[in-house]
């Protein structure tokens, strides 16, 4: 996968591999998205959940090369939504606080899918074991300059 790789060619891989997403079903897609961020090499902590100005965009992201479990979730997210499947519009980040620390998702579809919450799985919300509202949402609305 592109996390493995020297950064100019990271970069390249990742785009070469985001256009054959493109040319897969939705659930394909969302499979095969949430299967190779699985693989991402993780550090503790990258990203804070409310310093959104402070978030890398997609190119940043991919040539650092440091994922914490949030900068995963962005990773999942800037990569659905580079894609030409109309319901990418719909991916979000959903935030959660809880007594066990911190929970980062891309929820897809009004949590009809829910990335990075299980390695190589896909949740639906209504199974999701938190109750609660997230903390914090981000939708194409509040990461929008971060794609330009």
């Amino acid at each position: 996968m592109f996390h493995n790789i020297n950064c100019k060619d990271r970069i390249l891989e990742w785009r070469l591999w985001r256009k054959t997403l493109d040319t897969m079903s939705w659930q394909d897609c969302l499979t095969e998205v949430n299967n190779s961020w699985s693989l991402a090499p993780r550090v503790n902590h990258y990203l804070i959940p409310d310093m959104v100005e402070d978030w890398p965009t997609p190119w940043e992201l991919i040539n650092d090369n440091i994922y914490c479990d949030l900068a995963v979730s962005l990773g999942i997210y800037y990569t659905l939504s580079l894609t030409d499947h109309i319901l990418a519009d719909t991916a979000q980040l959903e935030i959660y606080k809880t007594t066990n620390g911190w929970i980062n998702l891309c929820s897809v579809e009004q949590g009809l899918y829910m990335l990075n919450y299980s390695p190589f799985s896909i949740v639906n919300k209504s199974i999701f074991p938190i109750k609660e509202r997230p903390t914090f949402i981000y939708s194409k609305v509040e990461l929008a300059n971060k794609l330009h």
